[in-house]
């Protein structure tokens, strides 16, 4: 289902929406991932009362790690996915898939960043997509 705007600003079910919705953004990805405890490697940082919703995902690994994406600080949040093991030259995708607006792979509550823990200190480099709205 697409978001369809009206002149009042609401989408087709008359839900007010953030028009910013409509436009992701696209930033790359590349850095040594931290080994530490906690290991809060930010992926898309914390925006007050935005939440963060991941329409596509890719990147690489050059070493061996698991990895696991959180709702915020590891400390104080949930897990989004379980460990994921990655082997060196490890990838993994999350593509598009339907809606990318009302399906996202990934999604942080209002005013949470979007944390990759790994279990090791490795390179990553890839992309991500992602939206970020009220």
């Amino acid at each position: 289902m697409a978001i369809v705007a009206n002149k009042a600003g609401t989408d087709a079910s008359n839900v007010p929406f953030d028009a910013s919705f409509d436009s992701p953004t696209k930033a790359p990805l590349s850095f040594v991932t931290l080994a530490i405890i906690p290991p809060d490697n930010t992926i898309v940082a914390a925006a007050p009362g935005k939440s963060v919703r991941v329409a596509r995902l890719l990147f690489d690994v050059a070493a061996a790690t698991n990895v696991q994406f959180w709702d915020g600080p590891v400390a104080n949040a949930k897990p989004l996915t379980g460990v994921i093991t990655l082997g060196v030259n490890g990838s993994l995708t999350f593509q598009r898939d339907g809606d990318r607006h009302a399906n996202p792979w990934l999604k942080t509550s209002p005013g949470n960043a979007l944390i990759l823990q790994s279990s090791a200190a490795v390179a990553l480099g890839g992309l991500i997509e992602y939206f970020q709205n009220l």
